[in-house]
């Protein structure tokens, strides 16, 4: 028996890596004979650059000092594979990685991941997959374009810092630095807010990353203040998208700020995954797949991992079991059927402290007693169901 493992990560508790070990050793605990491959998947968030390596199965992590959102130095990395490189910005800017104690949304700033791109094209890379997630800061991607070299300028033609609360005094952007990249640039993103107004990156996101209701209505002017500035020393404008764009808004502003200057194209993480570790034909292979996140609800197959995973599951027939955290049972319990399970990890009794804690015991275990039930089954006991 076959058995393919793709989760998402259980935020909080387990990386996707870990998450799919924790299935596979409770599939061998249930029968030892179980065959288990792991795919680790990922919405362009922590840990993205490592699921990308798995999936292509090479690459090296090249390791980079870069400033953090509030100026501390970290150490961050990215994966080079030949003249790719896999960016991850929550490495550079992620909520993981900031100090909640000195963080201040107006001032935080994507640095960091101009840092790492970079480092990247110093080093040969003429490819960039960018995975956009998880990030601690809403500046445009102003820090971003000033560590690549662009300026941002005053009405007299002096410089601006990229810190957001400055971002009203720019304009103009000289983009001279960037007129003769020669890049080709992907962005994994399931973002489709666009940069401003009720749905952009401000109002979204902005409360996530600290920001008061004052705090978020000054970001959104400060960023469509950016947006608006006069952009020069570019003899061909790379734009693929604008300020109202799906995605633009992601990453409190990256997404606009990657097509808007480096002609990104913005494409769905669990697409882009799936298609370089030819998930497809693994799925077909197999007998049976898991995949999971920390919360199933209305959302999940609505453009979350899982729902990629049931719709190839669904095309070539195969069963599928979902394992979460929690489980929103009214939400859900209409599109369980035999080929479907729903299976919460966490004992009812357990406090939400105590099953982050012990997410890796849980998982292990529910999956040992999914797959040892489902095999009985086979046989004739029952359907699958939410469990």
């Amino acid at each position: 028996m076959r058995v393919l493992i793709a989760p998402d990560s259980f935020k909080g508790s387990l990386t996707a890596r870990a998450a799919g070990e924790a299935i596979a050793r409770g599939c061998r605990e249930a029968d030892s004979s179980i065959l288990t491959e792991i795919i680790p998947l990922s919405d362009g968030g922590e840990g993205f650059a490592e699921v990308y390596r798995t999936a292509i199965g090479e690459g090296d992590f090249i390791t980079v000092a870069v400033d953090g959102p509030n100026g501390e130095a970290l150490s961050a990395h990215y994966v080079r594979s030949k003249d790719l490189a896999v960016i991850e910005i929550a490495q550079a800017i992620g909520l993981e990685r900031i100090d909640r104690e000195i963080h201040d949304p107006l001032s935080a700033h994507s640095g960091g991941v101009g840092q790492l791109i970079d480092h990247a094209l110093g080093a040969g890379a003429t490819r960039l997959i960018i995975g956009l997630g998880g990030s601690a800061t809403t500046d445009g991607g102003a820090g971003m374009l000033v560590a690549l070299g662009v300026r941002l300028l005053d009405e007299h033609g002096d410089t601006v810092s990229p810190h957001p609360r400055n971002l009203d005094r720019v304009e103009t952007i000289d983009a001279t630095a960037l007129a003769n990249f020669d890049i080709d640039v992907t962005v994994a993103c399931d973002v489709t807010n666009p940069l401003l107004g009720k749905r952009g990156a401000a109002a979204i996101f902005g409360p996530q990353k600290g920001a008061t209701a004052t705090d978020v209505e000054q970001l959104d002017a400060l960023v469509t203040h950016l947006s608006d500035a006069t952009v020069v020393g570019l003899d061909e404008q790379p734009v693929s998208g604008d300020q109202m764009t799906a995605g633009a808004g992601a990453a409190g502003g990256l997404g606009w700020a990657l097509m808007r200057f480096l002609g990104a194209r913005l494409t769905g993480g669990f697409s882009l995954l799936a298609q370089a570790g030819d998930l497809a034909a693994r799925i077909r292979q197999a007998d049976l797949i898991c995949t999971g996140e920390g919360k199933v609800d209305a959302q999940t197959l609505s453009g979350k991992a899982p729902a990629g995973v049931w719709d190839l599951c669904q095309r070539y027939g195969k069963p599928l079991v979902i394992f979460a955290g929690t489980v929103d049972e009214t939400d859900i319990a209409d599109l369980t059927n035999n080929a479907l399970s729903v299976v919460q990890i966490t004992p009812i009794e357990q406090s939400l402290g105590d099953a982050l804690r012990h997410g890796e015991s849980n998982l292990e275990a529910a999956a040992r007693t999914f797959l040892s039930q489902w095999q009985r089954r086979q046989m004739g006991e029952g359907k699958a169901g939410i469990q």
